[in-house]
Parts: structure tokens; sequence; C-alpha cells
């Protein structure tokens, strides 16, 4: 027997909010790894497989284009678009690479080479707790060219992206990390790191990241540092002699001072409850919540 971390009255809500559309919710207890709710539409019965499988419900599952049997928030891989700028302030802030007071320059485009790393406002001369607040492009484009590709690689390991999670379901994706192994590998002498790194910076360019990644990754920023495995099992009962037995997960502090956190908890609360912020529609009366939007560019159609 089996004893989950899931909450079905949550589990029931996010299923609803997803019904019609396609996409993924994790929920995660960041103080333990604990999956609380875990959606992926469209989805399916499992009950089509009890017994003969109709020409319909085949047709449905191996040929329809919704790909209903892909469990997106474990094996559907995304651009993480502009959630990744915590990621990148961490790194600057713990490398010494900028201070709480550095500041770069926005004024609405960030120019490198022929291109321009646009923004959705002019916001001046700005810093890194603002930055997060308003989601400035140009700032952190800019962040990401200063610490270069050495210390963009050795973060965005020490988060765990490019590889599994270790959540206790199978099939999982290891999505992509295009660290400094991964372009020489991929483009040898061709490859050109400044141009990728105004891209990566907000989280743009080969990067693609699961849903699950992504939880886990906000789920140890909220937790200060501390990653725990995400998991869906608790304990399992031996069904002989009914002793039940927590099953152990790997946990693990990352190497990341205390005072940075509250500069990004204050950035991704200011993101929800200050004006300026990019999600203040997700602000509760009552409710300390904190957050950060992400937008990014699907060569497919729309904006994810």
């Amino acid at each position: 027997t089996l004893y989950l971390g899931i909450d079905f009255n949550l589990q029931y809500y996010a299923e609803k909010l997803l019904d019609g559309k396609r996409g993924a919710i994790v929920g995660i207890d960041p103080r333990n790894g604990e999956i609380r709710f875990l959606v992926s539409k469209p989805d399916y019965s499992p009950d089509v497989f009890n017994g003969k499988l109709s020409e319909k419900d085949a047709n449905y599952l191996f040929k329809d284009p919704s790909h209903p049997l892909m469990n997106r928030a474990i094996q559907g891989v995304y651009p993480p678009g502009s959630t990744w700028k915590m990621l990148m302030a961490i790194a600057g802030l713990q490398e010494g690479v900028i201070t709480p007071s550095s500041t770069f320059y926005c004024g609405g485009a960030f120019h490198f080479g022929n291109r321009d790393i646009k923004c959705h406002e002019n916001h001046g001369i700005i810093n890194v707790l603002n930055a997060i607040q308003v989601s400035c492009n140009p700032f952190f484009s800019q962040l990401a060219l200063k610490e270069g590709i050495d210390i963009f690689s050795k973060w965005g390991n020490l988060f765990g992206f490019g590889r599994p999670t270790g959540i206790d379901l199978s099939n999982e994706s290891r999505g992509v990390f295009p660290d400094k192994n991964w372009l020489d590998k991929v483009y040898g002498n061709n490859v050109s790191y400044p141009g990728r790194l105004v891209n990566f910076g907000i989280g743009q360019g080969e990067i693609n990241v699961t849903p699950m990644q992504m939880a886990q990754y906000v789920a140890t920023i909220a937790n200060r540092g501390v990653m725990n495995q995400p998991h869906i099992v608790r304990e399992i009962e031996n069904m002989f002699n009914h002793q039940k037995e927590k099953v152990s997960y790997e946990s693990k502090k990352l190497p990341i001072d205390d005072w940075i956190f509250d500069i990004i908890h204050k950035g991704m609360f200011n993101v929800v409850n200050v004006g300026g912020g990019t999600a203040t529609n997700a602000s509760i009366s009552g409710v300390k919540v904190c957050g950060k939007t992400g937008t990014a560019q699907n060569p497919h159609g729309g904006d994810h």
C-alpha cells in the first residue's frame, strides 16, 4: 500500500483549472519535496486499458495531435523565459559579479551586435531587486554577459537543470541545459558564448526545462537553498505485517549565502504585491504570495 503526499482537494482543483487546455501544473512542498498536486492536460482515463482497447480510444491515445499519453509535468520541455531570472540573480550575487546596489541601464532594449533584446518598458537605471519585480530583460542580458559562460554553467548545473529531478515516476525528461560542455559538443569551434548569453540571461535560446524542474528550482529558492528530491510516495505499508516505512529522499544545501535569499524573496514578493510588478493580479489579501512571471517565444505558435 502506498501513501502519497497528493492532496485530493488541491489535485481536483488543479485538474479543473486545466480543463480544455494544454499544459501542466505542479505543486510542491518546499520543506520536504512532497508533490501536493500534479496535473497534465490533455489526459486520459486509465480505464481505457482495462480490457480491449477500442479503435476510437487507440486513435485518441496514439494519433491525437495533443499527445494525451505525454505527462507534460515531467516530460514536456519548454523555454523557462523570465522565470529563469532569479537563477541569474543568485549566481551574480553569490559570485560577486554584482552587489545589491549594482545597476545596469534599460533604455527599452539592449543592443548587442545586430540584435535588440527588447523590454516591455524603459526602466532606466535599475538594480537587481527592481529588475526582478518588473522583469527587466536588458538588466539580465547584461548580467549574463558579465557573468560569462563558466558562471552560467556552474549555477545551472547546481540547480539541477539538464538532468532529471529524480521524482519517483518513470520516463522523466532531462530537458536541455546548454552549459559550456554542451555548447562545445554541439557547435564545436563555431560556438559564440556572448551571443548566446544575452538570450540565456532571460531564459531563452537552447534552454529547455520541465515544469517539474521549475517546481524544484522555485521550491529551493523558497527553502533558502535546501534542494529536496521531489516525490509522490510518502510511505509504503507492507501488506503482510502492516508496518509502514517512510521512504527516504535526497536533500542537499546549495552553497548560497543566506542574505541573497532576502533579496530574491523580496523581489518575488514585489512581483505580486507592489505596483509595477508583473503579477499583481495574483495578489491574495491576507496571504504573502511570491512569484515570477515568464513568457517565452515559441517557434511553433503563440508564446508560452
